[in-house]
């Protein structure tokens, strides 16, 4: 029983897509990719879902390979943002090593939570896989200290927010923005894996640290095997995988192992990301093709909420014939958020995220009020969100000029 499917009008762009994101290392991506660009006619449709997707990276190292008559414009296009990729890739890197010897002077224990680091354990590459900054983890107790060392490496707090008026809001939230103030570099500090502290307990618990290659010999803390997988599935699911990259990911990285996709299930047993879990492993099968057991396949199939978590996604996927971001739309975000209260079980964890709808990072950066006004951005919010709303729909709306480089090729 298929949980997915896809309008024919863009079945044939989004079969090439998806081709593209399919893990390198299957024997039938090739061949896959091949077929499906022979199919295409609307190349300028490819390139937009492409880079709604963020992944230019994987596309063009896929259509390189392809002996299919691909547009020239198409590959020049697709190499140059590779290129971009590549460079930020490094960039990154190179500030992680920087970042990383700034933690270990303080004494401050940091793992590195996807970014340029995941590109090298999943591709061997660190500019196949488009990262934007660095996600950060410390141990609350350790989250003062950890800003007075972005702070001392020249890096501010979003909505200029000061040292005691992060810790004032730990408990509400579970990250928090700086950017350099020179090289513009974007890290996100994280303290918990994700806002709702009852999905995210049970596996911080059970993290297991890791040294990984980030280039030129150098090593960062961080995630591997299963549990980075479930990091990954935990992290796409709070996004509904409105992004392919993100699928990309436990697509290659179950697919090294026929056994990977068991022994994360019984991780998710473990540590209660059974339906995040879930429907990643359901998606990535049905949209990427990845190997799963007729067993597991009919044991997903048969679980409703899966079922409902993956037409989320999978309109989170097509948004505006999948080119559009869910924040240009009017109510983009609306499903995504639903959809968080079923990514758990038990009253505990429905609380949890019922608390959290009522005041989020956003809100604070735009309107601040002391911690004892907390209550009031239950009623600020609906304020806060149409101001967001009307920022980002002006930005959607200036962004085609701003493409003008990349008109349409067929």
């Amino acid at each position: 029983m298929a949980l997915v499917t896809i309008p024919s009008s863009q079945r044939v762009a989004f079969d090439l897509v998806l081709s593209c994101a399919r893990a390198p290392n299957r024997p039938t991506t090739a061949q896959a990719v091949d077929q499906a660009a022979r199919r295409v006619e609307d190349w300028d449709h490819v390139l937009r879902v492409i880079r709604r997707h963020r992944i230019a990276g994987l596309a063009h190292q896929a259509l390189a390979a392809s002996a299919a008559p691909i547009p020239d414009a198409v590959r020049e296009t697709l190499a140059r943002r590779a290129s971009a990729i590549a460079r930020a890739g490094l960039m990154l890197a190179n500030e992680s090593i920087k970042l990383d010897a700034a933690f270990r002077t303080a004494g401050i224990e940091v793992g590195f939570l996807k970014g340029p680091v995941l590109s090298m354990q999943l591709y061997g590459d660190i500019g196949r896989r488009h990262s934007r900054d660095l996600d950060l983890f410390v141990d609350p107790a350790d989250l003062t200290a950890a800003i007075g060392v972005l702070q001392r490496l020249d890096y501010h707090a979003a909505g200029g927010m000061a040292v005691d008026d992060v810790g004032d809001w730990v408990q509400r939230l579970n990250q928090w923005d700086f950017r350099h103030n020179e090289n513009g570099t974007l890290i996100e500090l994280h303290w918990r894996l994700c806002p709702n502290a009852e999905l995210a307990g049970p596996l911080a618990a059970a993290l297991v640290w890791s040294a990984a290659d980030i280039g030129s010999g150098r090593t960062v803390r961080t995630l591997s095997g299963e549990l980075l997988a479930a990091y990954l599935c935990l992290h796409g699911g709070l996004h509904a995988w409105s992004r392919l990259k993100w699928l990309a990911d436990i697509d290659v990285l179950m697919s090294a192992d026929p056994g990977a996709p068991q022994r994360l299930l019984a991780l998710a047993d473990r540590v209660g990301l059974q339906r995040p879990v879930g429907q990643a492993l359901w998606l990535a099968s049905e949209l990427l093709d990845m190997p799963l057991d007729a067993s597991t396949r009919d044991a997903l199939a048969s679980d409703r909420t899966v079922r409902n978590l993956g037409e989320v996604a999978l309109d989170t996927i097509m948004t505006g014939d999948g080119t559009t971001e869910l924040e240009e739309t009017a109510l983009g975000t609306t499903r995504v958020r639903l959809s968080h209260f079923a990514l758990g079980r038990g009253w505990r964890h429905w609380r949890t995220q019922a608390l959290l709808a009522l005041a989020s990072g956003e809100d604070l950066k735009l309107i601040r009020l002391p911690k004892y006004l907390a209550f009031a951005y239950a009623v600020l919010r609906p304020v806060s969100w149409a101001i967001r709303k009307a920022a980002a729909l002006k930005v959607g709306g200036a962004r085609p000029a701003a493409r003008q480089d990349e008109r349409a090729v067929r």
